[in-house]
């Protein structure tokens, strides 16, 4: 499937598995979709991903550890409490 703007041309389909196992493609109809080349003023998800890697880039080869990662990235950055703590505690879990 097409995810994003720069996928355009791409032609998203199928694979029909048929019981002798031939398979046949089948591309979607994307003759309606609608894709947004202009980029959304409001829409931070790339100023978001840039900090995050400058963060990764500051943290050298503790980059390379996830869970520091993450919680050095909280400590820069304004987050909630409870979303801290959500975090935190899946960080927890995931050293278990």
């Amino acid at each position: 499937m097409r995810r994003k703007s720069d996928e355009i041309d791409h032609k998203p389909r199928v694979g029909v598995l048929y019981s002798n196992g031939s398979i046949v493609s089948k591309y979607l109809d994307t003759s309606k979709d609608v894709i947004n080349k202009t980029s959304n003023p409001d829409n931070k998800k790339g100023d978001i991903a840039r900090e995050v890697l400058e963060e990764l880039a500051k943290l050298g080869d503790n980059a390379l550890n996830f869970s520091e990662c993450v919680k050095a990235i909280m400590q820069t950055k304004k987050v909630s409490r409870g979303v801290r703590e959500i975090i935190m505690e899946a960080l927890e879990s995931q050293d278990e």
